[in-house]
Order: C-alpha cells, then sequence, then structure tokens
C-alpha cells in the first residue's frame, strides 16, 4: 500500500513538472503585423516553430527571429563579452525561477518608481535578444543582444495586456505599449515555448 501511494505521488508530481513546462510563457517586442500573423498561422512562415530535443524531450515552439525579439534579464553584461544563458534570465512567467501570474507581471517588477511605466535606468538591465537565424540559438555577435534603454524611450504598463486566441495558438497582447525614441510604438506578446534551455555559452531550445 505504502509503495502505491509513493508511485501514485510520483505520477502527480511528473504530471504537474509536465504542465509547468509546457506552460512556460516568453515575452517577446514585435511589430503589429508579426504579432498578428504568431497567432493566427499555424507554421508561422518567417520564423519556425523549431527546437532540438529527443521523444523523451520533445520539440517546442520558438518565436524568436529578428523582428521578434524576446526580453531577457542580463545585469552588469557588457557587450561583447561572453553570456552565461539561462532560461530564467527570460522575461516570462518562470522569470528568476518564480512562478508569476503572466510576464507582464514579471516586468512590472521593474517598474521601482510605480508610475506605471518602464523607463530610463529601469530598462538598463534588459535586452532584446534578435536571434539572426530564428532556431533559439545565441548567435556570436554584439549586435545580438540590444539593450532596451538605448533602444526605447520606455514600456507602457498601463496598457492592458489581454488574452486573445487566435486561429493557431493563444497569446497574451500588450498592443502598441513598447514607446520607440522616435515616436512609434511597438507590440508585447507573451506566448507559450514549453521548455527552454539550460545554463550555458550558447542557448538552445532543449
Amino acid at each position: 500500500m505504502t509503495r502505491l501511494l509513493v508511485l501514485l505521488i510520483g505520477l502527480l508530481c511528473l504530471n504537474a513538472g509536465a504542465r509547468a513546462q509546457v506552460d512556460t510563457t516568453v515575452l517577446y517586442i514585435s511589430n503589429e503585423r508579426l504579432t498578428a500573423l504568431a497567432l493566427g498561422h499555424p507554421h508561422f512562415p518567417q520564423f519556425a516553430r523549431v527546437g532540438f530535443g529527443t521523444n523523451a524531450k520533445p520539440w517546442h515552439a520558438w518565436f524568436g527571429g529578428t523582428e521578434m525579439c524576446a526580453i531577457v534579464y542580463l545585469p552588469s553584461y557588457l557587450p561583447g563579452t561572453k553570456v552565461d544563458f539561462d532560461a530564467k534570465m527570460l522575461l516570462g512567467n518562470n522569470f528568476k525561477g518564480q512562478r508569476w501570474e503572466n510576464a507582464y507581471a514579471a516586468l512590472a517588477a521593474f517598474d521601482t518608481d510605480g508610475n506605471g511605466i518602464v523607463e530610463g535606468d529601469e530598462l538598463r538591465d534588459l535586452y532584446m535578444w534578435v536571434d539572426f537565424n530564428g532556431d533559439g540559438t545565441l548567435a556570436t555577435r554584439e549586435d545580438a543582444l540590444v539593450s532596451l534603454r538605448k533602444r526605447f524611450a520606455g514600456i507602457d504598463l498601463r496598457t492592458l495586456a489581454k488574452q486573445y486566441d487566435g486561429a493557431a495558438r493563444t497569446g497574451r497582447l500588450a498592443a502598441f505599449s513598447v514607446l520607440e525614441r522616435r515616436g512609434g510604438r511597438r507590440h508585447m506578446l507573451e506566448l507559450k515555448v514549453g521548455e527552454t534551455f539550460p545554463s550555458r555559452d550558447c542557448a538552445y531550445l532543449s
């Protein structure tokens, strides 16, 4: 009886872990056209759904590219230096190994003055990961990681992030919430990617 209980508990823990893996999200910055494609197109033609793994660790969706960039937390990063990339550095609902309600809640932690906009020095340690080959690997070039503080004027958290059930997949969209320095705006889109990658110098989907 005891052995049966242990087995049942083990199976429950395994299932909970699998659900957590499937529910892992990442927050991307992109434009209106590509966020619509990501939600509505089953194969998302410009950025493939790719991953690296086995039957035990199946492939997972990845949406990063040159125009749809994941937000990454890299404190004390110096351009050109080696990056020890960890999945917990991605802005998402598992940011820093904590379980957040969603990626936007994790991002709100950077709004230290509470004015509803992540701006100025609050953006200091946040970067866009420009995935040049769209396969979930971190390219060995300085422009693969772009400083949000240099690129954008701020991120408006007062823009309501809404759940969208697209024809292909579901995501949480904050439309026109990223403030360009020249007056334009971009979208943020939170998507499920499943398990991402362990800590090493070359990021990859596992």
